[in-house]
């Protein structure tokens, strides 16, 4: 099966509601994908600089995260796909 909404591979997936699946990718890049639009994503979250092995949805479906190659997890608004900011690795003592 491929996700055609995703140029890159897709690392990790996430139910956002019945409709709507969250995807991440190694181009960096969180998609939201539906079988009404099978061939473009819904909405693009940018922002993260490298591949983004895991995705997560809260359980209203108003933010989404993505955990990054840099140890960073990257928080957007699902509603308009504005990168929020992330939640840095603690610096090891």
């Amino acid at each position: 099966m491929s996700l055609l909404t995703s140029p890159a591979g897709v690392t990790d997936l996430a139910w956002v509601n019945e409709k709507t699946l969250l995807s991440t990718s190694e181009d960096g890049v969180a998609r939201f994908s539906s079988e009404a639009n099978k061939e473009r994503a819904e909405r693009v979250f940018n922002g993260a600089p490298d591949v983004l092995y895991c995705a997560a949805v809260t359980s209203d479906g108003k933010t989404i995260f993505g955990g990054c190659h840099d140890g960073n997890v990257y928080v957007w608004t699902a509603a308009t796909g504005k990168l929020e900011g992330t939640l840095a690795v603690a610096a090891k003592k």
